[in-house]
């Protein structure tokens, strides 16, 4: 891996459901086997919810035939029921499986980003891609 991040955004809400959410995040990234990357991040989910609190979930998982973390951002004005949390933003991170420790750099630096309220009004207010995406510039 060489420690890029690769960053997609779905301006426009995403389905009504956490697990359709996770669908529609996973289809918009640049993967092989986008069948094999949903049941990865399906199975990470159900060791435990990634719903982390004030509206954003990082679902997230390993897999093979990626070289550089995969990330996109979702957003449901209305909200989507999340492990007993509701979720208004999503950031699911697709991981290269031999990336070993190094994304939790990246990740430190997202959930500092995702920890601001006023980051977070930003990415929900955003009007495009890249006003979402200057949150994590």
């Amino acid at each position: 891996m060489n420690g890029r991040v690769v960053f997609s955004v779905l301006p426009e809400s995403v389905p009504s459901t956490w697990q359709d959410a996770l669908r529609v995040l996973v289809e918009a990234l640049p993967v092989p086997d986008k069948a094999a990357a949903l049941e990865a991040v399906l199975k990470r989910e159900a060791e435990g919810s990634t719903a982390i609190g004030d509206g954003v979930a990082v679902p997230h998982a390993k897999i093979s035939g990626i070289e550089n973390i995969e990330a996109v951002i979702g957003r449901s004005a209305d909200g989507v029921e999340m492990g007993n949390e509701i979720v208004h933003i999503f950031l699911l991170l697709l991981i290269p499986a031999e990336a070993g420790a190094s994304h939790v750099d990246f990740l430190a630096h997202a959930m500092r980003m995702l920890s601001s309220a006023a980051n977070r009004e930003r990415i929900l207010n955003a009007s495009s891609s890249d006003e979402i995406l200057e949150v994590f510039a």
